[in-house]
């Protein structure tokens, strides 16, 4: 029977990669890890991309749409003891009060007693810093003997109304330090330390009173409407002048 012949090059390539995972492994590192994730999507349709609002039915203030929920959630993170969350949207296409941010029963620390953590916020309020309308939420553990959060889950739900056609975003300014994840470190000062995380924004739009495919149509008969009773005006007074003389 023929032997089947395996390339030096194959041979060192496959020992190269046993290697370097059980390099890894010995330092801890999960291969296969993914990334820590902060997402903002609708509760209900799960997209980040959200459309409120009826064609041909007037948004405003005192006309606002009917409340739709936001669910802000963290995905794949190991060990989270304390969490803050700066969320940003646009005030005058979306309403927001702090009476409209709470946390769900099942969010990330509801195994834990409300006496083992603490929160701050939630505030609905504008940011100077970030020149826009912002929620400021966090939720820090209290001690050491407690259960830390691993896996993925809901940090916060939020009800939003819209009040004017247009569009916000949802977004999550990564680099303000507001905006953190934290896990146990007893080499820290503090004794914590962040967790880094990639951010998933959502967008908002509240519909015109009329789509906008229509608009154009509209705007085409109107002109026509207007040149035809121009015309019957100027057709009738050059009669009357006519006649006139």
């Amino acid at each position: 029977m023929k032997k089947k012949f395996i390339p030096k090059t194959m041979i060192t390539l496959l020992f190269v990669i046993s290697v370097s995972v059980s390099f890894l492994n010995i330092l801890g590192m999960d291969v296969n890890a993914q990334e820590t994730e902060i997402s903002i999507f609708e509760a209900v349709s799960g997209s980040s991309t959200i459309t409120v609002g009826e064609d041909g039915v007037p948004v405003n203030a005192t006309n606002p749409t009917p409340p739709f929920t936001v669910n802000v959630t963290v995905s794949n993170v190991n060990d989270l003891y304390a969490w803050g969350i700066l969320l940003l949207f646009n005030n005058a296409t979306l309403d927001c009060s702090e009476e409209m941010v709470w946390l769900p029963e099942d969010h990330v620390f509801s195994s834990v007693s409300a006496e083992n953590f603490t929160e701050l916020g939630p505030f609905v309020e504008y940011d100077g810093l970030q020149d826009s309308w912002a929620i400021h939420y966090g939720i820090t553990l209290m001690g050491t003997d407690i259960p830390l959060f691993s896996g993925s889950g809901t940090l916060f739900q939020v009800n939003f109304t819209g009040i004017a056609p247009g569009s916000s975003s949802l977004a999550v300014p990564p680099t303000d330090p507001r905006t953190d994840l934290k896990t146990p470190d007893p080499e820290s000062p503090i004794g914590l330390a962040s967790i880094a995380f990639n951010v998933n924004d959502g967008n908002v739009q509240v519909i015109p009173e009329f789509p906008t495919f229509a608009i154009t149509p509209l705007l085409i008969i109107l002109t026509v409407v207007i040149v035809i009773i121009s015309k019957i005006t100027w057709s009738k007074k050059l009669r009357g002048s006519i006649v006139a003389r």
